[in-house]
């Protein structure tokens, strides 16, 4: 499962694709997930960087609004969201 996850890192792109593909690994690895995501701190500011569904972003976001205004602002700019093939 986790060798599909290394691979070299050269960009943003690159990172975001990583950390998806850890978001999938986690997901099927884990009994009864129906979604996941990755939240990572960068500059002061927690964000979603990536997630399986919108589940997990409607989650997080209402964890967001309860907290910092940097880590709403932050999050919009950044997320990404890619489809899994699980469902």
């Amino acid at each position: 499962m986790l060798v599909s996850a290394s691979r070299s890192i050269e960009d943003e792109d690159d990172m975001l694709t990583l950390l998806q593909h850890v978001a999938e690994i986690a997901q099927n690895a884990t009994d009864g997930a129906r979604s996941t995501g990755v939240t990572i701190e960068l500059g002061g500011c927690v964000y979603t960087a990536v997630h399986t569904d919108q589940r997990t972003l409607r989650v997080d976001t209402e964890q967001y609004d309860a907290g910092e205004d940097c880590r709403r602002r932050s999050r919009g700019a950044n997320q990404r969201s890619v489809r899994s093939g699980r469902r």
